[in-house]
């Protein structure tokens, strides 16, 4: 008789081998007894479950009986052996006691048992199969989907003999039945390096500087998933604020391909910050006017600002001022020249006449430089010398090249040349000022660039005996309009002639433009050389960007800086086109004060799309028709409508 008692848990696994514990009796007759034991899970060939095949013959005496071999027991049913080699019967329980240790008599017969959870060296050790021959009794969720046989259903060879045919015995090494979706997951490889280096990437914290929401530095830890889980936090939940129309810029930067540009801008990082981003900020620091970091007493809150960037939080200075200095000066060039070529694209480079000048930003520094000219103030003092290249038709700026101080436009001019050539994708008609009026450098950019220039002669006494020279009485009685003579003339130190077109003012003035362009009207000259003062028009119409304001006395982050404010131009420039008459002509500072300071919204995100909506402002209608089925318009100009770095979402305005 068996009680079953609950099964009482122990410290050690080895004294609880089963879910239950047995009270067991012994019961005996004067013919049989009978006895279970607990810990008998399976028997010998031709037994039953639980060991007990007839319990008469199992206690039938028979001390007659040889010990076990591989003959047939006397008194066996059958003299043949089973397949496994055991006898037909097996021998009474008492006389198992004294039976020898087994050993392997036939060498043919190998008894394989794989462990669990074996080592990959161990199951290197298994015989091979064929699994095309498998047979139809296998479990068909091992072959699903191309899976390999997981471990809840290994796989072991009990006989390998002559006889081909084998016995495969699947077997679980789990109690109870195994979920399938376990099995799956179990069986997928592992993640690949790059997979492996991208969960590093964000997952490995960085120390930076942030401003808190009282907007004063603070030190904190951040990582990308951070930044982005953060983001997409803020996005859900929603903000409002006061400067809604900064997100009327972010289709221009869609436009400009702006995101892809600055991954290659920026040095390569890994962890924290994505730098891209904080190059992003610094954009819209110079939209906002605020070019020389966020401060206290800035009307901004860390929502509204730091999402245009894709950040939830704003970096303070000194985090820009490292992502500044991190950036070399070839990386600055480059990404200039490949904007340029984006812009040329798009067709918002109208023309191949270049204005050429130098604009010089003053500073203060105890370190010992070299002076230079200060137009403004007419003096000689420390600067930054900053040279520029514009598209004279659309008024759009090329190329920027910080110098220190002292630098001369020679110097200065070849970089100048080889970046706008690059960007136009061959020569073009440069107009400059009375600084390139120097005869090796004319001699250089005649016979190694071939480059046509147009530029003021000075009044020297050469120039002036030959311009006075000329009868402009008898060409106003030709021509019927104001005299405008040519000439040709030679300079000292330049190979070949120049042609001198000379005009005479009002006051009897002269004034002379010289060229080493072969065909080129006088009339033709002086309109194009008129229109060269738009590149001085442009210094002072966008000092609000931040033009003149340096972050530090290094060159390269000076540089980098100058960089991120021609993006700013670009957008507000593309921005005042697509308003139209008489907003194309307005300044940066006046686009800000209409269109982005004071502009009330709320941003959140619904339906996979981040919803802004814009509360009526003055100029709300204007802004609707270029706002409006925005996603649809940016289709049909081949843009992606989603927004890398606010995690991929569209955008969706609505005026309200």
């Amino acid at each position: 008789m068996i009680y079953l008692s609950p099964f009482t848990p122990t410290n050690h696994p080895s004294q609880n081998p089963h879910p239950f514990s047995a009270i067991i009796k012994y019961t005996f007759t004067p013919q049989c007894g009978i006895l279970i034991s607990q810990n008998r899970k399976g028997g010998y060939p031709d037994e039953d479950s639980f060991g007990a095949r007839n319990y008469l013959q199992r206690w039938r005496p028979n001390l007659g009986h040889p010990p076990w071999t591989d003959d047939p027991s006397p008194g066996s049913s059958s003299p043949k052996k089973d397949p496994d080699g055991y006898p037909g019967k097996t021998l009474p329980p008492d006389r198992r006691r004294d039976l020898p240790a087994l050993s392997l008599q036939n060498p043919k017969i190998l008894l394989r048992h794989p462990p669990f959870c074996a080592r990959k060296q161990d199951r290197k050790t298994l015989p091979s199969t064929d699994r095309s021959q498998s047979t139809p009794e296998e479990d068909p969720r091992i072959r699903e989907k191309s899976h390999s046989a997981p471990t809840h259903y290994r796989q072991g060879y009990v006989r390998h003999d002559s006889n081909p045919q084998r016995r495969r015995i699947l077997y679980q090494t789990q109690a109870g039945r195994p979920n399938l979706s376990q099995l799956w997951d179990q069986q997928k490889k592992t993640a690949s390096r790059e997979v492996q280096e991208r969960s590093l990437r964000l997952l490995t914290p960085e120390s930076v500087e942030v401003l808190d929401s009282s907007l004063k530095p603070q030190r904190v830890e951040i990582s990308r998933h951070s930044i982005q889980s953060d983001l997409q936090e803020l996005l859900r939940k929603g903000f409002t604020t006061s400067c809604a129309g900064g997100f009327f810029f972010l289709p221009y930067l869609q436009e400009l391909e702006i995101h892809s540009l600055l991954e290659k801008f920026c040095l390569p990082k890994k962890e924290g910050i994505p730098p891209e981003r904080i190059a992003l900020q610094l954009v819209f620091e110079a939209l906002f006017g605020y070019t020389r970091g966020i401060r206290t007493l800035d009307p901004i809150s860390q929502a509204d600002f730091g999402a245009l960037s894709g950040l939830p939080f704003l970096c303070s200075p000194s985090t820009e001022y490292r992502f500044l200095t991190g950036i070399p000066m070839e990386n600055s060039e480059q990404f200039q020249i490949s904007l340029g070529t984006h812009l040329l694209e798009l067709g918002q480079i109208a023309s191949k006449i270049v204005n050429m000048d130098a604009h010089s930003i003053p500073l203060f520094s105890r370190k010992e430089m070299k002076v230079s000219y200060l137009s403004q103030e007419k003096i000689y003092g420390k600067a930054i010398r900053a040279f520029y290249t514009q598209d004279q038709g659309g008024g759009k700026p090329l190329f920027v090249q910080a110098c220190y101080s002292g630098t001369t436009a020679g110097q200065a001019t070849p970089t100048l040349v080889e970046a706008t050539q690059a960007i136009l994708g061959g020569t073009f008609l440069s107009v400059t000022d009375k600084e390139w009026y120097v005869a090796q450098l004319l001699e250089h950019l005649d016979k190694i660039y071939k480059l046509e220039v147009l530029l003021p002669v000075k009044r020297t006494a050469k120039r002036l005996q030959e311009m006075e020279s000329i009868d402009f009485q008898t060409l106003k009685a030709k021509t019927g309009e104001p005299p405008l003579a040519t000439l040709f003339t030679a300079l000292d130190g330049f190979t070949g002639r120049l042609r001198l077109f000379v005009k005479r003012n009002p006051d009897g003035t002269l004034f002379g433009l010289i060229t080493n362009k072969k065909y080129l009207r006088p009339s033709s000259a002086m309109e194009i050389y008129s229109r060269r003062w738009r590149i001085e028009n442009w210094f002072q119409e966008n000092s609000f960007l931040g033009l003149n304001c340096l972050p530090s006395l290094e060159l390269h982050a000076i540089q980098a800086a100058l960089t991120l404010r021609l993006i700013a131009y670009h957008l507000i420039d593309n921005f005042r086109m697509n308003l139209g008459s008489p907003f194309a002509r307005m300044t940066p500072e006046l686009t800000h004060r209409h269109f982005i300071q004071g502009v009330q919204g709320k941003v959140q995100l619904k339906k996979e799309q981040i919803h802004i909506d814009i509360y009526g402002f003055r100029h709300q209608a204007v802004v609707r028709n270029i706002f409006t089925n925005l996603e649809e318009k940016l289709v049909a100009q081949q843009i992606d409508p989603r927004v890398p770095w606010l995690n991929g979402y569209k955008l969706h305005f609505e005026f309200k």
